[in-house]
């Protein structure tokens, strides 16, 4: 086989590999806000696996970047395969996640969004509640 058609193969092999690599990840966002905050939920299948990995982080209405950059503390929540995920915000600086089934792989009962520009960082609480524990259609 001639050198260039060597190459050939080889440049398209490795175009073929990045392009599975970087079109592979799907993702969803759902948005939950609530006054200066929201919460973004974000489910992604990595590869076509058939995991569904899901992030929960709370970041500032005007933020754009998921995950933040200040991950650890923003985000508060990892898991995967989950059924009957909700959020839901029960006043300003407290949010309830609800899950029925699935693996819940971090949780944190609080998370911190700094405020760009300013010295000031808020504060919120997280409850998680498994939902399996309680009667059909009864959320607490």
């Amino acid at each position: 086989m001639p050198k260039s058609m060597t190459l050939l193969n080889v440049g398209l092999f490795a175009a073929s590999v990045l392009t599975a690599c970087s079109v592979g990840r799907s993702g969803e966002f759902t948005t939950i806000k609530d006054g200066d905050y929201k919460v973004v939920i974000r489910s992604e299948e990595p590869l076509h696996s058939g995991v569904h990995n899901i992030d929960i982080c709370v970041l500032a209405v005007g933020d754009t970047d998921f995950p933040p950059r200040r991950r650890e503390a923003q985000c508060f929540f990892q898991g995967y395969d989950l059924d009957g995920l909700k959020v839901k915000w029960l006043a300003p600086r407290y949010i309830n996640v609800y899950v029925k089934d699935g693996w819940v792989s971090s949780f944190k009962n609080n998370a911190v969004v700094s405020l760009k520009g300013t010295p000031r960082a808020v504060a919120f609480h997280i409850s998680l509640y498994d939902l399996s524990s309680y009667p059909p259609g009864s959320v607490p």
